[in-house]
């Protein structure tokens, strides 16, 4: 069995200022009070965004067009944004909205293809051909 991994810690990056003033006291003429006051900014860098949510969720958009191919598209798809969402809760890259969306729309073209099969959809290969003739769509 393989163990699970521990997510990678948020890598920091941390700037100190210190600034220091010297502030007279009123009615003192020696020397004047030192006020150190610090900033600290922490920032985590940029990680960007995840490739393999964006391909898997294009590939989804794809796989909704062109289900007549079986259901290839939509299981690949399903398959590269799993691996996306997973690299991205590791890693913590952006991108989990185009990895959700690749794992739904691949799934519901893969559900598409299954409603097709058993002839509960009845349509000639395209999504928007079946919506033009259901619901009257025209382009």
């Amino acid at each position: 069995m393989t163990e699970n991994q521990v997510p990678k810690p948020i890598e920091q990056i941390v700037q100190e200022t210190e600034t220091v003033q010297n502030v007279p006291e009123p009615g003192l003429t020696e020397i004047p009070t030192k006020v150190v006051s610090r900033t600290t900014q922490v920032s985590a860098p940029d990680k960007g965004v995840n490739v393999l949510g964006i391909l898997g969720f294009i590939l989804a958009i794809v796989a909704l067009f062109f289900y007549n191919i079986y259901a290839v598209p939509g299981i690949i798809a399903v398959i590269i944004s799993s691996i996306a969402l997973s690299q991205i809760a590791h890693e913590g890259q952006g991108g989990r909205g185009f990895a959700t969306w690749g794992v739904l729309l691949g799934v519901l073209s893969i559900l598409w293809v299954i409603l097709q099969y058993f002839g509960i959809v009845q349509s000639d290969g395209m999504l928007f051909a079946y919506l033009q003739t259901q619901f009257g769509f025209t382009r």
